[in-house]
């Protein structure tokens, strides 16, 4: 998965980003925070990226690509 594909992810689920250096800091609505590799190298980190998202929005309201 591609970083524009992460970034995508992320915005569909309501998160906007705050900054970037070495990692990226996105914020919900909600006022809560995810914090993802801004070169992420492998599947497992598109898992946990989708795992964070779920812990945040809920699985409810959960979208995906």
């Amino acid at each position: 998965m591609k970083q524009r594909d992460i970034d995508r992810l992320v915005r569909k689920n309501g998160f906007v980003p705050l900054r970037q250096k070495k990692h990226k800091v996105w914020k919900h609505e909600t006022g809560r925070r995810l914090i993802t590799s801004t070169s992420p190298s492998d599947i497992n980190a598109y898992k946990h990226i989708k795992r964070n998202i779920m812990s945040i929005v809920g699985k409810e309201r959960y979208v995906s690509l």
